[in-house]
């Protein structure tokens, strides 16, 4: 009824984001009356508000339950630490004391070394985790020790209450059971989320549609301003990165080349990091199904781009080190790179085809990387 206000709307989409923040019950009740809908109703109808773009793109990224920056922080970092804990485990099977002792003694006190190096990385990784087990029970004593004996059983009451209104709730809107198939992200694309969200980056980051010349052909000159609001098109891009997380939805922005050319577009702003590392998170996303087709779309954009910035960013990496943000730049570099170079002969050759001499030389002398980027 008031969504044409633009006040009424940005207070609108901020009760919805405060009644999402870690519920998962309502995120599946909001989006079932309509709030999905709703979102891109508001982005279509005040695509001039800055505040009210921004705040529907983040609320994409809340209905979707922001999984794909668990992917980025956590999956990715917890799987190079189980490869690396099972290289050490094969490397150790490996130097039994059998053929130790057949070494050179050169030899033979390297390996030992390798051995010694191996388990102290072991010992170390099982600390921490013993230690973030033990300050989660902390966290969860001290809560419970700062509530009255009075205060706990009132607690437990309310609990038992809540639990009955969920219930009712739940038959009331219809959430499915458990096992039942329901994504939010689904329901967004199903809303038109995808082709808002295409034609929203278009309009920020100003790429002509079905442009016919190459951006790798375009110059730092040619882009003295190209776009509106730096923290809109972050957002944008954090909303694309959410729902391509989700397979289908990932498939609906390969139909349209748009998002390639845009997302492409920002690599080219190599001083502005957190456009950069926007871009890339979406292109992460997009291309980790090899079945959406993003690769094909995203490679002819930015695959030299791409290898530019990461030239650029290991051979300036005693001026840009200390950086906050330079490391994780990187590596998202390098994660997007993959992602595309992956299964994707075309892009393979892509990458031969340009001259990379510089980046494979600093890339293997790049002791100063951490070991998540090497």
């Amino acid at each position: 009824k008031h969504k044409a206000n633009a006040e009424v709307a940005l207070e609108l989409a901020k009760a919805v984001s405060a009644m999402l923040v870690s519920d998962d019950v309502n995120k599946v009740r909001l989006a079932k009356l309509g709030a999905c809908r709703l979102t891109i109703e508001l982005m279509k109808a005040h695509n001039d508000d800055a505040a009210i773009l921004e705040t529907c793109c983040k609320l994409i990224v809340e209905f979707g339950n922001g999984k794909f920056a668990q992917l980025l922080e956590d999956d990715f970092r917890k799987q190079e630490e189980r490869r690396e804990m099972k290289s050490r485990s094969m490397k150790r099977r490996a130097l039994t004391p059998s053929r130790i002792a057949a070494m050179s003694p050169a030899a033979a006190a390297s390996a030992v070394k390798a051995l010694e190096e191996a388990d102290a990385k072991d010992r170390a990784y099982k600390e921490r985790a013993m230690h973030a087990q033990e300050e989660v029970k902390q966290e969860q004593l001290n809560q419970k020790a700062a509530l009255p004996l009075s205060s706990i059983s009132e607690k437990k009451f309310e609990a038992r209450s809540e639990s009955k209104r969920e219930r009712s709730d739940a038959k009331k809107f219809e959430i499915p059971e458990q096992g039942a198939v329901w994504d939010n992200r689904l329901e967004l694309c199903k809303v038109g989320a995808c082709e808002a969200l295409a034609r929203l980056l278009q309009y920020l980051v100003k790429v002509p549609h079905n442009q016919s010349m190459l951006l790798s052909r375009a110059t730092s000159t040619l882009l003295p301003s190209i776009f509106e609001d730096e923290d809109v098109v972050v957002a944008a891009c954090g909303a694309i990165a959410s729902l391509a997380a989700e397979p289908s939805c990932a498939k609906l922005f390969a139909k349209d080349g748009q998002i390639s050319r845009s997302l492409s577009t920002l690599l080219l702003h190599t001083d502005r990091w957190p456009l950069v590392t926007a871009s890339m998170w979406a292109m992460i996303n997009l291309c980790a199904d090899s079945r959406s087709g993003n690769r094909e779309r995203l490679g002819p954009y930015a695959i030299e781009h791409l290898c530019k910035l990461l030239t650029d960013l290991t051979a300036r990496h005693e001026e840009l080190a200390h950086i906050d943000g330079f490391h994780r730049l990187v590596e998202y570099t390098v994660w997007a790179l993959l992602n595309m170079l992956i299964a994707t002969p075309a892009n393979q050759t892509r990458v031969r085809a340009l001259d990379k001499e510089e980046l494979v030389e600093e890339l293997s002398n790049s002791t100063w990387a951490k070991a998540g980027v090497k």
